[in-house]
C-alpha cells in the first residue's frame, strides 16, 4: 500500500481494507524514510512498511513473510 495516494492516503486505505477483510496482510510503501510513517502504517494494521527504493529481494522477503502465519 502506497502511503501517498490521490483521494485517500495509504493509512486510511489500510484501515478500510482491514475493516472489511481482516485476514488481508498489508505492507506499506513509502518514499519517506522516517519512523513516523512506519509507526502510522503499523498502527493502521500494516504488517510492515518499506521504502519504495527497497531492493526486489527485500520486497520479496516481506511478501513471503506476509503470506505466512500471522505475526
Amino acid at each position: 500500500m502506497d502511503l501517498s495516494m490521490p483521494v485517500m492516503d495509504g493509512v486510511e486505505a489500510t484501515r478500510r481494507v482491514l475493516a472489511e477483510q481482516p485476514a488481508v496482510r498489508v505492507t506499506g510503501l513509502s518514499a519517506y524514510a522516517d519512523r513516523a510513517h512506519t509507526k502510522t502504517m503499523r498502527s493502521a494494521g500494516a504488517v510492515a512498511c518499506l521504502l519504495k527504493e527497497s531492493s526486489a529481494e527485500r520486497l520479496a522477503q516481506e511478501a513471503r513473510a506476509a503470506a505466512g502465519p500471522a505475526r
